[in-house]
């Protein structure tokens, strides 16, 4: 009976080792993707410095006419990753607003894509979490 017993306990506490550990891997494995993706969207925006925020566009929308829509088009896809990123990194610490704004700075974060936001609210709207809507509401409706 006592050999059973301990081969029980074994098996229990092995079982809670190896789940806290492939917990452990999992997270670590998540977070060294977010910043993998936060490297990648700042060497596009380093290589393209017209993705840096809508008036960027703008200004180089004026300089070369005969490619704003192939700016147009990256600057959207840029964007698009950017909020994709954003709502992981959210979803990561779990929308809990004062841990997220450790790590990123919100207010400028937004701020800085505010256009093409506004101009895609719909279709934003449909395709994000609403917990991460909530978040960028109040972020932007922050006095």
């Amino acid at each position: 009976m006592t050999v059973l017993f301990s081969g029980l306990i074994a098996s229990f506490t092995s079982l809670i080792v190896t789940s806290l550990l492939n917990y452990l891997y999992q997270r670590t494995n998540s977070q060294r993707r977010l910043d993998d993706t936060l490297m990648q969207l700042n060497k596009n925006m380093l290589e393209n410095p017209f993705l840096e925020n809508d008036s960027s566009l703008a200004e180089y929308i004026k300089l070369e006419p005969n490619l704003a829509k192939k700016m147009n088009d990256q600057y959207n896809i840029f964007c698009i990753m950017k909020y994709n990123y954003l709502e992981e990194y959210c979803r990561f610490y779990q929308y809990k607003i004062n841990k997220i704004s450790k790590k990123i700075h919100l207010k400028e974060y937004l701020k800085d894509n505010e256009h093409w936001w506004a101009e895609n609210r719909k279709i934003n709207y449909e395709a994000y979490d609403k917990k991460f809507l909530h978040i960028i509401e109040e972020v932007v409706n922050e006095a």
